[in-house]
């Protein structure tokens, strides 16, 4: 194939902006072969609307009638071009086309990968599209002018449904005194929203707005409700019929997770609704201490060690936030706590008979079971006794990084050797993980 040379291409460029022929005899083209255009363009539509439930269908064609007619040595090729109008072919999706076809087509796929990802447009605006056939002939013995059309069209890209979103809400014959319940994101985990919300038997739909458009969760195979279920779901441009449906009334924990793209529901008689509790031994020495004691984990722990000091009127109260995905997932967001070896005490003190013979025994804050890093059994006898030998293996903080925890009495001399700046913890009490960060 001949390359156009420069004077070629700049006739080219003055014909695309003129669509097809116009009046050149100002020029001075005796160098070329008579010219005489006979090609037009069409497209099938002016405006074109993009549908995300038609993909693969052609919705937009552009045809032309043939360029006109050469001597048998001549050989004619057609090439289409498309492109952002403003970008004048600079970016163009270029096609060689058979010649003996004179059309050439784009489905909504086509269409709005090039729109969005090929050239950058946002899928809320309408794209204007410039769309061009150049007719080119190779052989003969004179360079012969190119053949050239051109058209615009307007192209308004969809709205591809996302789990992503800027606000979650709840909406549906389920809710009692509001039409619509914000629901919020969790402190933990940035890709779940939850609400523990009180529900009466109805139907709920689950809302997300996303750049100012709204669509719906729904499941992807509609079911009965079952608590603690975690159900695949989609996004689905309305509410229908086979959304979520509350059997009784009573206070639901609903979980969205944006990312995995689920929906997790506990009815309120569900277990998983229970804050945690810890069984312990006073002092840690259940064969002096037989009676068991029972602390429930809610909303505080204590700081104990070199960050503030080892007694009680030293320590740093630790007020938790419960995450509304789970009562026993708790929250730390405040001050940094300060460096050095550090556990956390489950209270600052307590009187409880522990003997059963009728006297509380007072435990003071150096003697409260605590929450530290995990049990070793270091000389591997298969028992842990950690606060017989006076000692245990301090464990490094690694910082954004689930690590083990465990939680007892006997724990007290085991302790993270904690870095400075942490003002930001996530207790997972549930499967005795945390996590220490800086924010």
């Amino acid at each position: 194939m001949k390359k156009f040379p420069i004077y070629a291409l700049a006739a080219m460029a003055l014909l695309s902006l003129a669509g097809c022929k116009d009046d050149y005899e100002e020029y001075d083209n005796s160098y070329l072969l008579d010219y005489d255009q006979t090609m037009t363009l069409s497209a099938s539509s002016d405006y074109v609307e993009l549908d995300a439930e038609a993909l693969d269908e052609d919705v937009l064609t552009f045809t032309w009638t043939p360029a006109r007619q050469m001597p048998d040595d001549y050989i004619v090729q057609y090439i289409t071009e498309i492109d952002l109008a403003d970008n004048d072919f600079t970016s163009a999706k270029r096609e060689y086309e058979n010649p003996d076809v004179f059309s050439r087509s784009y489905t909504t796929e086509e269409l709005q990968e090039l729109i969005t990802v090929e050239w950058g447009k946002s899928d809320k605006d309408e794209a204007l599209l410039a769309f061009r056939v150049i007719a080119t002939w190779d052989g003969g013995t004179k360079y012969v002018m190119p053949e050239v059309c051109s058209t615009q069209v307007i192209v308004r890209p969809y709205r591809p449904l996302t789990f992503d979103a800027d606000y979650v809400y709840l909406e549906g014959t389920a809710l009692t005194g509001t039409t619509r319940q914000p629901v919020g994101r969790t402190l933990e985990d940035e890709y779940k929203y939850a609400i523990v919300q009180t529900a009466k038997a109805g139907k709920l739909d689950i809302a997300i707005e996303y750049e100012g458009v709204t669509s719906y969760i729904v499941p992807q195979m509609p079911a009965a409700f079952q608590s603690g279920a975690v159900v695949p779901a989609v996004v689905s441009e309305t509410p229908d019929e086979s959304a979520w449906n509350i059997p009784s009334d009573g206070d639901y924990r609903i979980i969205i997770d944006i990312l995995n793209k689920t929906v997790t529901m506990y009815s309120p008689d569900d277990p998983f609704n229970t804050n945690f509790s810890i069984k312990w031994y006073a002092f840690g020495r259940p064969a002096l201490y037989p009676v068991m004691i029972e602390t429930e984990i809610s909303s505080t722990l204590w700081t104990r060690g070199e960050q503030n000091g080892w007694s009680e009127g030293d320590s740093k109260v630790l007020n938790l936030t419960q995450s509304a995905a789970d009562p026993q997932v708790l929250v730390y967001s405040g001050a940094a706590i300060g460096s050095g070896r550090t556990h956390f005490p489950i209270l600052p003190h307590l009187q409880f008979d522990a003997t059963g013979d009728g006297v509380p025994e007072d435990m003071n804050f150096n003697t409260m079971a605590v929450v530290a890093p995990p049990r070793v059994d270091e000389d591997g006898d298969g028992i842990h006794d950690l606060h017989d030998k006076g000692k245990g293996p301090d464990q490094n903080v690694v910082l954004g990084t689930w690590q083990d925890f465990d939680i007892g009495s006997d724990l007290r001399e085991v302790y993270w050797n904690m870095p400075s700046g942490v003002n930001y913890m996530v207790f997972d009490f549930r499967n005795m993980k945390v996590k220490f960060e800086k924010r």
